[in-house]
């Protein structure tokens, strides 16, 4: 089953490549145009340092294209 949109996640890679173009949607992007990535690895992360709450939780939401 599908998780709800509003529950805290990260986004990795679909497949091995290279990042192309990467939409960030919502979320702390960690990795750069031209960084080579493999399966699985984290391209967005949900999670985010805040001054006002130790941490924040978000859903990690983005477009990818890898070469």
């Amino acid at each position: 089953p599908d998780e709800p949109i509003t529950r805290p996640a990260n986004l990795v890679a679909a497949a091995d490549g290279q990042i192309e173009q990467l939409e960030l949607l919502r979320g702390n992007c960690v990795v750069s145009i031209g960084q080579a990535v493999k399966k699985g690895e984290l391209l967005v992360s949900g999670l985010y340092d805040s001054s006002v709450y130790p941490y924040r939780y978000t859903r990690a939401s983005g477009e990818q294209e890898l070469s």
